[in-house]
């Protein structure tokens, strides 16, 4: 059995994931090295609708797997460490929302003999979403107080790195307010 931790948070309104796998052996000769991954989750609805197209891409089928040309889509332009590796889509049907999962790796020929930590992979990954704001300035963002989708102008990120709207700050400031005057 292999050991698998997963790191998780949000980052100015993007969810990103830290997955760790300890080194282990494999079988009596081959020892497999400690292995990094991170990934973000970008809600496909949130995406301007002009450019939702480049992001949600067409699957081309190798007898029944799915597979994306991810590296010919927007995201291969953000600062991923040594480029996109993953790409899938979650939900979708049964009126689900269609979220993109994309990612890399640190298991590159490249990585070997180098040591990474928590903070180092959680840098990076908060590099790539910092990216794919000024890739997608229009992004809408969940204000994770009333639960409606604002244009980042409309709120401020906070230190947990949910969003919350100015008109939800409003409302919440005005009810302690008029507690404070009962």
């Amino acid at each position: 059995m292999n050991k698998r931790t997963i790191y998780s948070g949000k980052h100015k309104g993007i969810a990103y994931e830290i997955n760790y796998k300890e080194a282990r052996t494999v079988a009596k000769t081959v020892d497999m090295p400690e292995t990094w991954a991170s990934y973000i989750y970008i809600d496909c609805v949130n995406i301007p609708e002009d450019q939702r197209e480049s992001f949600w891409l067409k699957p081309e089928y190798d007898r029944s797997y799915a597979h994306y040309d991810y590296m010919s889509s927007l995201l291969a332009n953000l600062p991923w460490h040594h480029g996109i590796t993953y790409y899938d889509k979650e939900g979708g049907p049964d009126n689900k929302r269609q979220f993109i999962k994309a990612g890399c790796d640190y298991g590159h020929l490249w990585d070997e003999g180098h040591t990474y930590d928590p903070l180092y992979v959680e840098n990076e990954i908060k590099n790539v979403i910092d990216a794919f704001w000024q890739l997608v300035p229009d992004y809408k963002l969940h204000c994770s107080g009333n639960g409606k989708y604002y244009h980042r102008s409309e709120g401020t990120f906070m230190k947990d790195g949910y969003f919350r709207s100015k008109e939800y700050q409003d409302k919440i400031e005005a009810e302690r307010k008029a507690e404070a005057n009962k």
